[in-house]
């Protein structure tokens, strides 16, 4: 075997975003649960259910469904909101629960909702005909943000238990308005968590989304978002009714905690070539990502976006935002007006955005001088076969290269070599 020199390339580039520009037509919501009301209700009076005199029991383990459900049916009979509790126990259920508008379910501290197949939603919304009987499926017609209104979810913690269909959302909760999730916990969900797409006036806050279970983890783990923003369009999981393009407004997720799931929040679906069919007016804000496997959030398809506060730390540094290859890419004028700041990544204050589409990747700053501090370096194999993750460097802070992660047959890997391949460009090559 004739011995040959490997050698391995390395492409540093900086991006310098000027947040100035990255800041046309800010637009933040400010949604008060407890203060005036986005969506109008047909009753300020209330009725209050407790899911044990229906006959559910948080000692056993028995299935809980029909009695949780026989509370929450109750907003059919009445024009006035609901209140169902649930008290410190666990329950079990073997199928989907359906929540109505104008009703408020609320789990004590220490209850917790299992779902004992693993199949299937755990909550979906549900809506009624005009003659009193369930809407629902490719039948229904009721489009927009008609089929619901004023649904709260609050407290304990809802254990998905799904074991591999990617399908599984936890909530599934479309075309409806002023939808509260606060101060819960969802753990072990196969799918998209919360599929809160063509819906608007939403609030998460004070929610942890934790230990998503990987479903297929060669076709869409990558697409897996824990909170799913999507428009209701052709190829929705599931897939919404009626299929009218439907975006989400009106969005704030706040102080959540995302801890070792795929992706944190985002979207796969919606523009079709119509910008009204994009999402509108997301503030995403003060939430904590910790071991996201993907990326912590994507933007796809929405526009007039605000993102700050947010924290990620873990293995996969470099995805506090990115963007698929299918929506156009963060730095063109579709999201010229999206406010991204005060972001940190693994204790740095900067937010690093991926372009799949232009394969590339570009740093946010609120300080144009604390960008020019830092560099992203990607490995390339030069003609060999692996992968090596790409890693952040400062500017005069002395750091080793990753070891090489590449191979190719016959040739033998010496090591590193910098130098300009374009002064008057800010591109290094390092081989």
């Amino acid at each position: 075997m004739k011995n040959k020199i490997f050698i391995g390339i390395i492409i540093a580039i900086i991006f310098i975003a000027i947040i100035g520009s990255l800041c046309l037509n800010k637009t933040t919501i400010e949604y008060s649960v407890n203060g005036e009301q986005i969506v109008s209700k047909n009753s300020t009076e209330k009725e209050y259910y407790d899911v044990t005199t229906f006959g559910a029991n948080g000692e056993d383990e028995e299935n809980d469904k029909q009695a949780i459900q026989a509370s929450l049916d109750k907003a059919k009979e009445t024009n006035n909101d609901i209140i169902v509790y649930v008290p410190e126990g666990t329950y079990y259920i073997d199928g989907q629960l359906k929540i109505y508008s104008n009703t408020t379910l609320s789990l004590n501290e220490n209850a917790v909702i299992v779902h004992s197949t693993g199949k299937g939603q755990m909550l979906i919304t549900g809506h009624l005909n005009s003659d009193g009987t369930d809407c629902s499926g490719a039948k229904c017609t009721h489009g927009g943000y008609t089929q619901w209104e004023n649904i709260t979810i609050e407290g304990g913690t809802w254990n998905c238990n799904n074991k591999g269909n990617l399908n599984y959302n936890c909530f599934f909760t479309p075309h409806g308005q002023g939808l509260t999730i606060r101060n819960a916990t969802f753990i072990n969900s196969a799918g998209h968590t919360l599929n809160v797409s063509d819906s608007q006036d939403i609030l998460i806050e004070n929610v942890t989304i934790k230990d998503q279970v990987s479903s297929e983890p060669k076709k869409a783990d990558n697409k897996n978002e824990v909170i799913h923003l999507d428009a209701a369009t052709e190829g929705g999981e599931p897939q919404a009714y009626p299929i009218d393009n439907t975006p989400n407004k009106n969005v704030i997720i706040q102080n959540c905690t995302f801890e070792n799931v795929l992706c944190g929040i985002g979207a796969h679906l919606g523009y079709n070539g119509n910008e009204n069919y994009m999402g509108d007016n997301i503030v995403i804000r003060n939430n904590t990502f910790k071991d996201i496997k993907f990326y912590a959030i994507d933007i796809f398809a929405h526009k007039n976006v605000e993102i700050y506060g947010n924290s990620a730390t873990g293995k996969n540094t470099n995805n506090i935002l990115s963007q698929t290859d299918e929506a156009y890419g963060f730095v063109h004028t579709y999201y010229a007006n999206a406010n991204i700041h005060d972001n940190t990544v693994n204790n740095f204050e900067y937010t690093v955005v991926k372009d799949i589409a232009e394969d590339k990747f570009i740093m946010i700053c609120d300080d144009e001088r604390i960008c020019n501090k830092f560099f992203i370096i990607e490995y390339k194999p030069n003609g060999g076969t692996g992968t090596m993750e790409p890693m952040i460097v400062e500017y005069g802070v002395g750091k080793k290269l990753s070891k090489n992660q590449f191979k190719k047959y016959g040739y033998k890997f010496i090591g590193w070599n910098a130098f300009r391949a374009d002064a008057t460009e800010n591109n290094w090559i390092c081989t």
